[in-house]
């Protein structure tokens, strides 16, 4: 009869708790599916453009790059990227030179923005344009606008070096939200209906080191036809086991592909540059000692797999090959002016054996064969890391555990936390920053990293982040209490759903959280 009972009570818990999970857990569970949404932006400028700063680390910036940078040619106007509502703007703000105010109180967004525009996306984005000439604004608070209407115009306020816009686009304006939407995400969450338009090209860093050029269009590789010294020609011809075709691609800034590289037959020390101080459609292309005007830099955009070499100077015109020679024209994106970079492999040098004669009547014929190595190149590993999010507290510390070794690291706001060349991170103050994991090819895998000193709602376990384990912490907690124990900071922490007391709704709320569908309790 005992035993009878104590069946019953583990079922009478049992019944409960599954009740629970079908009332608080498992209905929100069975919703966790985003709506189809329309993210085919609209570009924010016209008639040709360059992006001048990608979103990401970059090493010339300093950090972290929250948005993109664009600077237009013609047109200044800017347009809105998608259908919202105007939640925040400034419009008096005057043109401040960042290099001779930084640390000084400017105006703006954030102090930084200048005159901006705030717009909230009918899709919950929000996008932010920033930098705007002063009293150029075209909408106030309150207005609806349309993807592709007039906003504003292009300027220099605020902490702005030149005219550019900064486009930039959130999930939330929460401060605890991190910026998690590249601007520049052609073909991933960003998809442009309208362009990106003639000209518009995102840089990026090609693999460094010793290739070939390969040009697509006449199947033939970039060669010098000289010795080492200034104003030799550049031409294209079939590829040769010598260091007149073999080209050295090295970055003009340490992990930076908005400046581009140098390009240096390995014949020399003299670098790819147009024939003139003012390049210009048609003019050829020679080698000469290296200077940093911009005529010899080579800014690399990527076309299926090849590149695209824009010239720094003007960033329109790109390499071309034509028949036997190589100058720059203007882009069109045709075959002649996609590059392959072909890797060097070692040369493979066969010995034919020796034949001897015999005293014989009879003629021998002797038929030699040469047996082929095929090479392969094993693929690069990615770069890796254990956690991308992290919490810490004041003078607490955390190891990182990447997938290479000779990594270095950078913090994006050393008064928050420092980061030594080992990758121990040493939090000093409540804040968030980004500490970037750089491996020797200057692939980057950013950490974004949390200190503070409060309790971290949610994180029910303690392991110094919120997951789906916490809401599981908790429905344990609920069936058996005295087995799965909550007390202290674990129990403050899983309490999230706004009423006293732990439930199942507060292990829902972590549910959503963890899924991404909110983003703040």
């Amino acid at each position: 009869m005992q035993k009878t009972k104590e069946k019953r009570r583990i079922s009478a818990v049992m019944i409960v708790f599954a009740m629970l999970l079908q009332v608080f857990f498992l209905p929100l569970n069975n919703n966790i599916t985003s709506k189809a949404v329309d993210y085919n932006f609209c570009f924010p400028v016209k008639n040709g453009c360059k992006i001048a700063f990608i979103y990401g680390y970059s090493a010339s910036y300093g950090g972290t790059h929250s948005g993109i940078d664009i600077h237009a040619s013609g047109d200044d106007t800017i347009y809105a990227a998608y259908d919202g509502v105007v939640k925040a703007t400034a419009n008096s703000c005057p043109h401040i030179d960042w290099a001779k105010t930084h640390g000084k109180t400017d105006c703006g967004h954030l102090n930084t923005f200048g005159n901006y525009i705030r717009i909230e996306g009918s899709n919950g984005l929000q996008f932010y344009y920033g930098h705007l000439k002063q009293n150029s604004l075209k909408v106030k608070v309150g207005d609806k606008v349309t993807k592709g209407q007039a906003i504003a115009t292009m300027g220099s306020s605020g902490c702005s070096t030149g005219k550019h816009l900064h486009f930039e686009v959130r999930t939330s304006t929460a401060s605890t939200a991190k910026i998690n939407v590249n601007p520049a995400s052609q073909g991933g969450l960003i998809t442009y209906a309208n362009g990106p338009y003639q000209g518009d090209f995102i840089p990026v860093l090609p693999p460094l080191g010793t290739f070939y050029l390969k040009n697509k269009g006449t199947d033939t590789y970039m060669y010098v036809t000289g010795a080492d010294s200034n104003g030799m020609n550049v031409g294209l011809g079939e590829k040769k086991d010598d260091s007149h075709y073999k080209m050295k691609i090295t970055a003009v800034k340490s992990g930076d592909a908005t400046s581009g590289c140098y390009i240096t037959p390995e014949s020399g020390s003299k670098v790819i540059n147009p024939y003139s101080d003012t390049p210009a459609n048609g003019t050829n292309v020679t080698v000469y000692t290296k200077n940093t005007d911009g005529t010899q830099y080579w800014v690399f955009e990527q076309v299926s797999g090849n590149y695209i070499l824009h010239n720094y100077y003007n960033s329109a015109l790109v390499l071309n090959g034509t028949g036997s020679n190589v100058n720059i024209a203007t882009k069109t994106g045709a075959d002649s002016q996609i590059w392959v970079l072909e890797k060097i492999n070692p040369v493979i040098v066969t010995t034919v054996p020796e034949t001897t004669t015999q005293p014989t009547t009879t003629t021998t014929t002797t038929v030699t064969t040469t047996e082929t190595t095929e090479i392969t190149t094993e693929p690069t590993p990615a770069l890796t890391v254990d956690e991308t999010d992290i919490t810490l507290k004041p003078n607490e510390q955390y190891t990182i555990k990447a997938s290479k070794s000779k990594l270095s690291y950078k913090s994006g706001d050393t008064n928050i936390a420092v980061v030594s060349s080992s990758g121990v991170i040493t939090a000093f103050a409540s804040g968030k920053t980004v500490i970037s994991v750089i491996d020797d090819e200057y692939n980057v895998v950013q950490i974004n990293l949390t200190v503070s000193d409060k309790l971290l709602k949610g994180d029910t376990n303690l392991d110094g982040r919120v997951s789906i384990s916490d809401a599981v912490a908790i429905l344990q907690y609920m069936a058996n209490s005295s087995k799965y124990k909550l007390a202290g900071e674990s129990l403050d922490n899983a309490d999230v759903d706004g009423t006293p007391g732990i439930s199942g709704k507060d292990a829902a709320i972590i549910q959503l959280y963890d899924a991404g569908l909110i983003t703040e309790f």
